[in-house]
């Protein structure tokens, strides 16, 4: 028999970090997805297809859908130069890396490039299932650059379609593009409504030479683990060397605000714990690597319906040599253009109203189609508000025996009532209502007791 204590379990979790990450490079180097059951289409190379704007398929490439009629491909590297920010996806695996880019056009990255760049991820959560979102975990992946960056599309079938923007802007109008916004948008493409919770994993390299690992607006430095849900005072997470810097803004703007932050080993991060285990004050260490730190972002869940999406945004600022990273200069800058925008937007809509103009209505069935995607129409859910309201079933207080008084039956109570909710497909709204009149009877019992 095998004992273990508190001191062989980090021991523990490094081998299985281990193997989970050589699985994950395996099949990723393979260029295949364990499990996939989804269909992509292939071109051969004796053949030339046109998509639906027109255009040739890569002899070669694989077609995994189209974006307002713009081909995704799972390419087997897309770069694209923008200002002073290179963007590299690697559509076959679903992996990417940032570089800084200096004077002299020479690219600095910002993150690791060990196993194709998967050591930094993006992972998914829907339910108890969890999808790291690379070709290795049976996720359809692609990519495609955009004018201002380049975009990333994973598609777990029948689950959901997540798309991240990687877009390049100006901190400063005088200035070359050198800010990362980062735009992560989750489609349900289930049949029922849903939690979709989404986290990323992003491991640093700049301050693992030299130090220090990290540093926020409230620590000057930052050289062992550490987990924050606050985030006014420490406003961000910043890496950087010698010769690069990276800033990642998690306060402020148009900023989501993250539920957890994490800083730790990659290995721990990497672990299957969908928010990881931090033990304060220790090191970037394990059994597998040293010094070796990394940033782990955690989302409050995006409450999604069919063909319902939600976004999630946030910036990472960049620099070269001695080029200083100005934070709050930069939020201030962001906060003063949407403060604009909203107000052109409400002088809009009063000009709107003063000439009396009528949108025109919309049939609720008709669903925007985008070139080359089908579209699946939408199965009407129970009406949550309908049931949200009081019942009107009328239910006698004096019926209520001592028995219903019981925290075991009202809990057993509230279970039934819940599992009907969400069982779409079998609910019965006659049944609903008479519970919920006797969970109402039963507290009023309660309140005259």
């Amino acid at each position: 028999m095998i004992r273990i204590n508190k001191s062989t379990i980090p021991v523990a979790l490094a081998l299985i970090a281990l193997v989970s990450s050589a699985l994950y490079a395996k099949d990723a180097k393979k260029g295949r997805g364990a499990g996939s059951n989804v269909k992509v289409e292939t071109v051969k190379k004796s053949e030339k297809k046109a998509d639906t704007t027109g255009k040739k398929i890569a002899s070669g490439h694989k077609l995994v859908e189209n974006l307002a009629g713009e081909p995704v491909f799972r390419a087997k590297t897309l770069e694209n130069s923008v200002g002073a920010v290179k963007i590299l996806m690697k559509g076959s695996v679903g992996s990417f890396q940032l570089y800084a880019l200096n004077q002299d056009d020479a690219a600095i990255p910002l993150l690791s490039g060990n196993d194709e760049f998967t050591s930094s991820f993006f992972s998914l959560k829907v339910g108890k299932n969890e999808y790291r979102l690379t070709d290795a975990s049976g996720v359809v992946v692609g990519a495609r650059k955009t004018k201002t960056g380049g975009q990333m599309v994973y598609v777990v079938p029948e689950v959901a379609k997540v798309l991240v923007g990687f877009d390049v802007i100006q901190s400063e109008p005088k200035k070359d593009p050198d800010v990362i916004k980062v735009t992560i948008e989750v489609i349900n493409r289930g049949k029922r409504y849903n939690s979709f919770y989404l986290k990323q994993v992003l491991d640093t390299v700049l301050g693992e030479k030299l130090g220090p690992h990290f540093s926020t607006a409230e620590n000057l430095a930052l050289n062992s683990e550490i987990q924050v849900r606050r985030f006014d005072k420490i406003k961000y997470i910043y890496s950087g060397s010698p010769k690069a810097a990276m800033c990642v803004l998690l306060h402020g703007a148009d900023i989501t605000k993250p539920e957890v932050v994490s800083l730790g080993n990659k290995d721990f991060l990497a672990l299957p714990a969908w928010v990881p285990e931090t033990v304060t004050a220790r090191t970037f260490d394990s059994v597998l690597s040293y010094n070796n730190s990394a940033i782990c972002l955690n989302w409050e869940p995006l409450e999604l319906g069919p063909e319902e999406s939600g976004k999630i945004v946030y910036y990472i600022m960049t620099a070269t040599g001695d080029r200083k990273i100005d934070s709050d200069a930069f939020i201030g800058k962001i906060e003063k253009q949407l403060k604009k925008e909203a107000e052109e937007n409400e002088d809009a809509n009063g000009s709107e109203e003063k000439i009396n103009v009528q949108p025109e209505k919309q049939d609720e069935t008709e669903v925007p189609k985008e070139p080359g995607e089908e579209i699946v129409p939408m199965e009407k859910d129970v009406d949550d508000e309908s049931l949200s309201k009081k019942p009107s079933i009328p239910f006698n207080v004096d019926t209520i025996g001592p028995e219903k008084l019981d925290p075991s039956y009202v809990q057993a109570l509230l279970d039934k009532i819940n599992s009907l909710e969400s069982d779409a497909s079998s609910v019965d709204r006659e049944e609903i209502l008479q519970l919920n009149a006797e969970l109402d009877a039963i507290m009023n019992k309660l309140r005259q007791q």
